[in-house]
């Protein structure tokens, strides 16, 4: 019901577009100890995002997209510019999206509004809209979200964490403009679409990994872009000890074997590309990249993704028979 697609739209938002343009440091909060941001026009200009376009345009997606389109104000992969994911450890009232785009305010408004549990409430000159979705009942989380300006949406599960946010954009609390590695790191990476950095990670995210490999990380930045007509994905991690950057290393490597053995038979020549990965590693930072043709990823991707859709299609005429 249209009473809460207004949750799903933006949550949709934000977990498939990613910021436009390069990371808008003044807009993180300096309490936020990880980002992930998506540079939409980057995306757009590559090869995998030009190609990837062309292909939905071309199937039946692009017509639920319009029609998606007609209802919400806006195209989700054509008019959304930027969105911004950031918060502090793994709680997620501590965490905000932030999306920037092209819609009709009042249009979102009227549909959220619609909501039974809807609510609003003021933060300054700011308001703050409220709502649970309705399959919950009364019981259910609370989500709140904001306009900033005539294209910024805010979305959190904390209110006091888009009270926060709000305050960072009026210039009224810090912000990261002044995260200078991660400054240094989008300058080293020309054609950069998506980054996902943190700090802290050992502190924050112990015991939600098996591997052990975020036990024994301080913190790390990954880009992944294009240049010179390759894709490339590139990750440094900073151990929290010399003993540790060695056992990082041997994780990944062991990691990459398994990739490599897993996927050789079924994907030739995806095992290739991860073949191809390289890690490296001195004092307490470890470093990993692999770059590949785009043409030739989109290619292989595109052939994997067509045998997983004529597998499923015999999969369903033999269970139909």
């Amino acid at each position: 019901m249209k009473k809460s697609i207004l949750v799903l739209v933006l949550l949709a938002v934000c977990s498939s577009s990613l910021v436009a343009a390069p990371l808008n440091k003044a807009r993180v909060s300096s309490l936020a100890n990880w980002v992930v941001h998506l540079d939409v026009d980057q995306l757009g200009k590559s090869t995998i995002g030009k190609l990837g376009r062309e292909e939905i345009r071309n199937s039946e997606i692009e017509q639920k997209l319009q029609g998606f389109a007609q209802v919400f104000s806006f195209h989700p992969l054509d008019d959304i510019q930027n969105i911004t994911l950031c918060g502090r450890g793994k709680d997620p009232h501590e965490a905000v999206a932030i999306a920037q785009g092209k819609y009709d305010q009042s249009i979102l408004t009227s549909l959220v509004s619609m909501n039974p549990f809807y609510e609003t409430s003021k933060h300054g000159e700011h308001t703050i809209h409220s709502w649970i979705d309705e399959k919950q009942g009364s019981n259910g989380q609370r989500q709140y979200g904001a306009f900033y300006g005539s294209d910024t949406v805010l979305i959190s599960m904390g209110e006091l964490t888009l009270q926060h946010v709000l305050d960072v954009f009026d210039g009224e609390a810090n912000s990261m403009m002044y995260n200078y590695d991660l400054a240094d790191f989008e300058q080293e990476h020309p054609g950069m679409f998506l980054l996902i950095a943190a700090q802290n990670v050992n502190e924050h995210l112990d015991g939600i990994d098996d591997s052990g490999l975020l036990q024994q990380t301080e913190r790390f930045a990954l880009a992944v872009g294009e240049d010179d007509a390759s894709t490339y994905v590139d990750l440094t991690i900073q151990a929290v000890s010399y003993d540790a950057t060695t056992k990082i290393a041997q994780i990944l490597t062991g990691l990459k074997a398994f990739v490599t053995l897993a996927i050789t038979e079924e994907a030739p020549e995806l095992a290739k590309l991860a073949e191809s990965i390289e890690i490296g590693w001195q004092d307490d930072v470890v470093r990993v990249h692999l770059d590949w043709d785009s043409k030739k990823l989109v290619s292989v991707l595109k052939e994997i993704a067509e045998k997983h859709e004529a597998e499923a299609v015999e999969a369903v005429s033999t269970a139909i028979k």
